[in-house]
């Protein structure tokens, strides 16, 4: 494993367990980030068992809003081909 040292920040969009899990991570007494301590592996938000249902309903009402964009987007996609091969020289199709 190698060994990533930096004196500023990083943002970190996704990190990949390598045991394959949702292992929740911490930082240890050295700064590092390792696998949290039993104690903090599972609310450590301190988030209630109501709110912790209620974001994941969040989550899956953006997924399902992510899907409906990405299907809204293909629409105008075929709808501006429909456009464009009718009226070459509309604003849409003009780079």
């Amino acid at each position: 494993a190698g060994l990533f040292e930096t004196t500023g920040g990083i943002k970190l969009t996704a990190i990949n367990s390598w045991t394959g899990s949702d292992t929740p991570l911490c930082r240890n007494g050295n700064n590092f980030l390792s696998n949290c301590p039993p104690s903090l592996s599972g609310n450590q938000s301190g988030l209630t068992k109501e709110q912790t249902e209620q974001i994941k309903e969040q989550k899956v009402q953006i997924a399902l809003q992510a899907e409906q964009l990405n299907q809204q987007k293909l629409q105008i996609e075929a709808l501006t081909k429909i456009v464009c091969a009718m009226n070459p020289t509309a604003k849409i199709c003009v780079n």
